[in-house]
């Protein structure tokens, strides 16, 4: 219990740090549970049980328990103010435990980290086998960048006073939901299956299936792509008739739409855009979302992106505001075959990748002469000492790959 409460730690949030104090670690508000909870307080009341047992962990837990803020008090509901008074111990030695990118499994969590050095980016994805408090929030994420919550789960509101719903509710998560012919956007399942996850210095993948009685079938691919660019990738493959409309949420204050993005305008002068690459011409609206958790905006800004029954591809970028915006570009190449396509996603100063993304059911080897040799991040070389680079690259079945000049 204690390593998956320091396993799931946000980056340092600089939000609930507050203007006058240093940021602090959160554990996620995800379903039911909201960051003013303060659950690290657990690790301070353990921490003293574990010197002698195991000092290692005993260290790391105090680590964790001061930058999340040292916090003593209970939350209310079982109010055990002697725990608070007699067993933290502040003097203890402390350790930075090893943060990297992680997968919880059996709870339904993946994590993705930029490198124990830079733990200012950070996403929770969410696959969960369990139903938790029946949030309809299979494939929901939210992501943090240089400290700064750009889009988060709503996490909940009151029990007992009428909003609820809004907040178990699909529409209140960064979910896709679908048309179940009454003309209504229904909410989707409560599990969901891993079926991939991946992690690498540059790159992080997860893909799940998730089972959605109006479609098909329904797989959303979720990459964060380091190599320099710490940015995230969604694909959502989708099979079946029916409509569906893409869920976004921002802890913005503002946001410019155009036809193919979104530009929200979060806090701490940060910005969030989304690239949509497909589908083409789609129709987005605008609204707000209650937002759980003491955050200095109550709703977030909720976009809908409206995509009829195509899937859905677009990139979402977290920036520092009036830094430039990543260039986001479909390539025609001349051995295109169908579901097979490629995006080219270019930086200011010139650096790019290529997204390939093989939406057929069999593996395809693609040829692009004119971008000159390429790896695949994330992947093992095949290229024999030697030999010559391989100009062509090999794309599995119904998966994002993501290439870079070598």
């Amino acid at each position: 219990m204690y390593r998956f409460l320091m396993g799931t730690v946000t980056a340092a949030d600089t939000l609930q740090g507050g203007v006058s104090g240093p940021p602090v670690l959160l554990t996620p508000a995800v379903g039911d549970a909201n960051v003013q909870e303060k659950w690290f307080r657990l690790l301070g009341y353990a921490a003293p049980f574990y010197t002698e047992e195991d000092p290692q962990l005993a260290g790391e837990m105090i680590w964790t328990w001061k930058r999340g803020g040292a916090p003593v008090e209970d939350n209310g509901a079982y109010p055990l103010p002697l725990v608070a008074l007699l067993y933290p111990q502040p003097n203890l030695p402390e350790q930075q435990p090893a943060l990297g990118s992680v997968h919880y499994p059996d709870i339904g969590y993946v994590i993705f980290r930029s490198g124990e050095q830079n733990l200012q980016h950070y996403a929770i994805y969410e696959a969960s086998p369990l139903t938790y408090h029946a949030h309809h929030d299979e494939g929901h994420f939210s992501i943090w960048a240089n400290g700064v919550s750009v889009t988060l789960d709503s996490g909940t509101g009151g029990y007992y006073n009428g909003d609820r719903h809004w907040y178990v509710s699909g529409a209140a998560h960064n979910v896709v939901q679908f048309d179940d012919k009454s003309g209504r956007f229904a909410n989707g399942p409560l599990r969901s299956n891993c079926k991939e996850v991946r992690f690498s210095e540059e790159l992080d993948y997860v893909r799940s299936r998730i089972p959605d009685a109006n479609a098909r079938e329904y797989e959303r691919n979720f990459v964060f792509i380091k190599a320099g660019f710490d940015v995230y990738l969604v694909w959502d493959r989708i099979e079946g008739a029916a409509d569906s409309v893409w869920n976004l949420h921002t802890l913005s204050t503002r946001a410019e739409i155009t036809e193919q993005c979104i530009d929200a305008a979060c806090l701490s002068s940060m910005r969030m855009s989304a690239h949509i690459a497909e589908p083409v011409r789609p129709v987005i609206t605008m609204r707000e979302g209650a937002l759980g958790g003491n955050y200095p905006l109550a709703a977030q800004q909720h976009f809908r992106v409206y995509g009829g029954n195509s899937d859905y591809v677009i990139l979402l970028h977290p920036r520092i505001e009036d830094s430039p915006s990543l260039q986001l570009e479909h390539l025609d190449y001349g051995e295109a075959a169908e579901g097979v396509r490629l995006y080219k996603i270019t930086r200011s100063d010139g650096a790019w990748f290529i997204a390939a993304i093989n939406g057929t059911g069999q593996s395809r080897h693609i040829t692009v002469p004119d971008l000159g040799p390429l790896r695949l991040l994330g992947e093992p070389e095949t290229a024999e000492p030697g030999q010559p680079e391989p100009m062509g690259l090999r794309l599995e079945a119904g998966r994002i790959h993501i290439a870079m000049p070598r």
